[in-house]
């Protein structure tokens, strides 16, 4: 599965805490069953989204927690656009049949 890591610098991270941030992410690597498929950063240098797969939610757990100290996340589950689309078609159709 797919999930997208949103990763937001904490309030109270100082200048040298981001330093030392980028410091700490130089160093990581993905855990072992995981796969950092795309990373960007938001323009407000503070805001991050990773596009991460796994089938593990230990791997997700392994991921923030190493943060932990600087950042906070939100975690979720996602799908490409087209297969999203065609799930919503199917599920509207179904719900208007039901309806009657």
């Amino acid at each position: 599965m797919e999930f997208m890591i949103v990763s937001t610098l904490k309030p109270s991270v100082s200048p040298a805490g981001m330093r030392e941030v980028l410091r700490v992410f130089s160093q990581w690597q993905p855990p072992s069953g995981g796969n950092l498929k795309s990373l960007y950063f938001a323009t407000d240098s503070k805001t991050a989204f990773g596009l991460f797969e796994t089938e593990s939610a230990a791997s997700l757990t392994e991921i923030t927690s190493a943060f932990n100290d600087y950042l906070d996340f939100q975690v979720f589950p996602v799908m490409e656009a087209q297969v999203g689309a065609e799930i919503l078609g199917r599920m509207k159709a179904w719900v208007d049949q039901v309806k009657g």
